[in-house]
Order: structure tokens, then sequence, then C-alpha cells
């Protein structure tokens, strides 16, 4: 048995970071207008993660990029002046967080994603990008 836990264990030194595919970049930013139609169908189910989330697409074109989820619905726009979280990622590890390939943890401990400002609207952000609507809140 021990042999076989050995065999099956994932060190995350081991893992490759996702390659980059030519279009990432584009697919990316596609799945991000996406997800802010998404929002923008049904804004009610996002009532609980409002704010203004920074992505930095760190591939060929380098997208920095906001969503504002508001009580309408929400805004894609180029910038990300007044994000209250930013996100740094390549656009192959943004498309596989997305898909749920990996959690969010496993990409900040393998050091693929950096996250920078307020921690909780980054625990949101992963309920925006993978369409989980409204957020759990615990206190």
């Amino acid at each position: 048995l021990k042999d076989l836990q050995a065999m099956t264990a994932i060190d995350p030194q081991e893992v490759p970071p996702q390659r980059q595919q030519q279009g990432d970049d584009a697919r990316a930013v596609k799945l991000l207008e996406d997800i802010v139609a998404r929002i923008d169908s049904n804004p009610l189910a996002y009532q609980d993660v409002r704010g203004e989330y920074g992505i930095e697409l760190r591939g060929e074109s380098n997208h920095s990029l906001t969503i504002n989820v508001g009580a309408n619905g929400a805004t894609l726009r180029e910038g990300l002046e007044t994000a209250g979280v930013i996100v740094a990622i390549r656009p192959a590890d943004f498309l596989a967080l997305v898909r749920g390939t990996l959690p969010l943890l496993a990409f900040m401990e393998w050091g693929r994603i950096m996250v920078k400002g307020d921690i909780g609207l980054a625990g949101h952000l992963q309920f925006i990008l993978r369409g989980g609507g409204k957020s759990e809140r615990r206190y």
C-alpha cells in the first residue's frame, strides 16, 4: 500500500505549468466577456459578490481587465486602477482555473497566480469565474 501511495502522490514541483498555446490570450478575454454576459443575465444571483475584480493576463498580449459586478449586472473594461483585488495569471492557467482543473489555492501554493488586494474579494472571484453565483458567507 505504501508503494502505491508513493507512486500516486503528486509533488507540486513536478506538475508543469499549463502550456501556453497560441490563442490562449484571446480565449481568456472571450471567456471573461462570456462571464460578464452570464452575470448580466441574472444579476440578482451575484448580489453578494459585488465589487471590482482585476484580472491581469500575463501572456502574449498582457491584458489588464476589470470586471465590475454591481446591482444591475457586470461590465468589463481595460485597466486595473479601481479593482479591489488583482489576480495576475497566465492565460493558460486562467483557462484551467475557470474550467476547475485545479482549485485557486493550488495555483497560489505553486506560485502560478499572484493575488494583490482584498483577499475576501479573491474568494468571491472563484464563484464568479465558475458560475457559482451567490457566495456563501460564513462568519
